[in-house]
């Protein structure tokens, strides 16, 4: 008895569909009323008329949970079939829920069976689809390597063919260039013998150019010390010049001012008897001109005055001339220097001619100045 209630009893009654034995006919009353006699439709009827759908809820929830949406799956086994149940919109009075199963009428478990097969059935073709488009290609890919490697075959046999001509091309070109070696070797020891003998050329050259240079130096460094001598010796004869300027300036103005109106007595402080006896012969209002006097004195301030203008003209000439042969070198420095030094001596000579003719001039004129004062001292 234990057993009996533990397990579920399933009952089999035998039904026959006609009462001829023949196969494939079926008469419709003689099995209703066998099945009335049985009371299988009582037990139907009754069975219709309660729950006999039961299930717990992790089986409902394992059978069915999968159909719901990501969104509104739950965690507990006892949400999930009452969302089940409410998501298919399933009345209440078709089922009830317990706490630990689900109690269905008749036909609510082959709705919920109907779309659990629609699902499955979607689910199954996605899965053919996509287990298809794999094989596919995968098939390609086999497909495509099979083709590679029936054309790497035939690829690497002509290529092992064509290393081997090239090895056969290098080993006959090194052939050749192994015989044309000495040649080579030949003409490169001309260019080096060749590269040896001008390098030792222009080493040669290049410490005559270093002679060259360092007497060059040398020399200027000579003609930079003559230059300054020079310009000593010039600067020397130009101051004793001027000295002379200015004595030969200073002797004239002080002529010139002796014989001015008014001081008489300066110029002529004696006279002879001839100028004595004249005085009784000249008129008190008399008066004798001195504008050839004025205009031989004028002249002679004129010219000491250029040649003052010329000496300080030439001396700055000079001077730049120096200054530049000192900071700039030229080309040929021997004959700049002896054109300036002829240059300067032929000046010398002519300004010193031109001085002496003046300081002559200067000393006329003061003896015949001093000669009519001493006779027409009376004019003044």
């Amino acid at each position: 008895m234990h057993q009996l209630e533990s397990s579920t009893p399933h009952f089999v009654r035998c039904i026959k569909p006609n009462g001829k034995q023949l196969p494939g006919v079926y008469e419709a009353e003689l099995v209703l009323q066998q099945l009335r006699c049985s009371g299988v439709s009582e037990v139907v009827r009754i069975s219709r008329s309660g729950y006999p759908t039961r299930m717990t809820h992790q089986e409902f929830a394992g059978r069915y949970g999968f159909l719901l949406p990501k969104a509104t799956v739950a965690k507990d086994p006892l949400s999930l079939s009452i969302a089940v149940l409410q998501q298919f919109s399933f009345l209440p009075e078709m089922y009830q829920i317990g706490y630990t199963k689900v109690y269905l009428r008749t036909g609510q478990i082959a709705a919920l069976e109907d779309k659990r097969n629609k699902v499955l059935r979607g689910i199954i073709g996605v899965q053919k689809y996509f287990r298809g488009y794999w094989a596919r290609r995968h098939f390609h890919q086999i497909k495509e390597g099979t083709t590679k490697l029936q054309s790497n075959v035939p690829g690497g046999n002509a290529g092992r063919k064509a290393d081997a001509l090239k090895t056969r091309r290098k080993s006959s070109r090194k052939s050749s260039e192994v015989k044309d070696m000495p040649s080579e070797l030949e003409q490169l020891r001309r260019r080096v013998l060749q590269a040896e003998a001008t390098l030792e050329r222009k080493e040669e050259e290049n410490a005559e150019l270093q002679e060259q240079l360092q007497q060059f130096q040398t020399r200027w460094s000579d003609y930079e010390a003559k230059m300054k001598s020079m310009q000593d010796v010039w600067q020397k004869q130009m101051a004793s010049l001027q000295v002379s300027l200015s004595a030969a300036r200073k002797s004239l103005t002080s002529d010139n001012t002796a014989c001015q109106p008014g001081r008489v007595d300066v110029c002529s402080p004696r006279y002879d008897s001839e100028d004595a006896l004249s005085m009784g012969s000249r008129t008190p209002g008399a008066s004798t001109p001195i504008n050839g006097v004025a205009r031989e004195t004028n002249g002679t301030l004129n010219a000491v005055g250029n040649l003052v203008k010329e000496f300080d003209q030439q001396r700055q000439t000079f001077d730049d001339e120096v200054k530049a042969l000192i900071e700039v070198k030229p080309g040929h420095p021997d004959e700049e220097l002896r054109k300036l030094k002829h240059r300067f001596e032929s000046w010398k000579k002519e300004y010193k001619a031109r001085l002496r003719e003046t300081k002559i001039k200067l000393h006329k004129h003061g003896h015949s100045e001093e000669e009519k004062r001493r006779k027409k001292w009376w004019v003044i």
